[in-house]
């Protein structure tokens, strides 16, 4: 490459952030012109009702939980779960996730390869009510 190319291409290079210098310039000069205490407190209050919403039909922020803190119900099948070696150094596979289920205090598949689980999603309804 040339002295004259490698110039130009910093040229160009300056003018393109000159470029997204200004246009984050004018977005920020927007925002700042929105953000007065009337629109801040209307878009806190429809995220509000959203989230009020969201809960009352339901749906719930799934969180991995550490079997340390707490294990499924005695039984229960749909359990998703994050697996690691025996010397516990390691994932399995890259952090594996599986499925398992808790029965009688144990894990049936893995055993004390699980560090945390999160109960699955029931199944979707499907057309005829079969899952």
């Amino acid at each position: 490459m040339t002295e004259n190319e490698k110039k130009q291409i910093e040229e160009m290079a300056n003018e393109i952030h000159r470029a997204d210098i200004s246009f984050l310039a004018k977005g920020i000069e927007i925002i700042e012109n929105a953000m007065n205490e009337d629109f801040v407190e209307k878009i806190i209050s429809r995220q509000q009702h959203i989230a009020t919403h969201l809960y009352n039909a339901g749906y719930r922020k799934q969180e991995w939980v550490s079997v340390e803190d707490d294990t499924p119900k005695d039984g229960e099948k749909r359990v998703q779960v994050f697996l690691r070696d025996d010397d516990f150094t390691k994932p399995i596979g890259e952090n594996k996730i599986d499925t398992d289920r808790y029965i009688d205090g144990k894990w049936v598949r893995w055993g004390k390869h699980v560090t945390h689980w999160m109960p699955l999603p029931e199944a979707p309804k499907m057309k005829g009510g079969a899952e």
